[in-house]
């Protein structure tokens, strides 16, 4: 990713107006047909990590939180599963070390990554037959990361979180008129498969299951 490297140390500049710059020139960056490693997107997060890091008033951190996670529509499709995963793999690494000032401004970019996956789904989805082969692929790298019952370490604060915001946002997304899909799929993984017994016990609760979105066999 050497063709990224002059702005990603500016990303996490303590200047407003050179952060400013930099993510301008990534969506461009971004948009182009361009194969990405994971190595080069964690790289790139970890710049994205800190400059969110960095914002301080509460107007800017939100506009910032909306530019993010605006990425997931700007990136070439070929490369969105991985860049998402990637972020999710960033929050896990350095959530503990996060400090309670901070948290709220993690807990909304996350917030916004999940609003804007659902609505890549509904933009991208325009019949039944494409709605189930998108889910079936965003299913698949939650369940990589961050719904990954093998990732003992992955921390219960991100998973907790997800599990207060999944429903709203996928209603948000969607208007309301939800179509039927198997969008609790990664929680009814990571329950079943997990020896986390924090995650078994609690992770159902916190979850607003809504059966009306649910396939007739999801939690079978």
């Amino acid at each position: 990713m050497s063709e990224s490297s002059p702005f990603i140390k500016k990303l996490a500049a303590n200047d407003r107006k050179t952060r400013d710059e930099a993510l301008a020139s990534l969506q461009k960056f971004l948009s182009r047909k361009k194969k990405f490693e994971r190595l080069d997107f964690l790289k790139l997060w970890k710049g994205l990590f800190y400059c969110m890091w960095m914002s301080d008033k509460s107007l800017y951190q939100q506009k910032l939180a909306d530019n993010l996670a605006g990425l997931v529509s700007i990136v070439h499709v070929e490369n969105r599963m991985l860049f998402q995963a990637t972020f999710w793999e960033t929050m896990g690494r350095e959530w503990t070390g996060i400090d309670i000032l901070r948290t709220n401004k993690f807990y909304m970019l996350m917030r916004r990554f999940c609003a804007a996956a659902f609505l890549d789904i509904k933009a991208r989805s325009d019949s039944e037959e494409s709605l189930k082969k998108l889910i079936a692929q965003y299913n698949e790298m939650w369940m990589s990361v961050p719904f990954n019952s093998s990732n003992y370490s992955y921390p219960n604060g991100v998973l907790f979180h997800l599990a207060d915001i999944w429903t709203e946002e996928i209603t948000k997304a969607f208007d309301g008129d939800v179509p039927k899909a198997d969008w609790y799929l990664p929680f009814d993984s990571l329950g079943k498969t997990s020896k986390n017994p924090v995650l078994r016990k609690t992770l159902p609760k916190r979850l607003e299951r809504v059966p009306e979105y649910t396939l007739a066999d999801e939690s079978s």
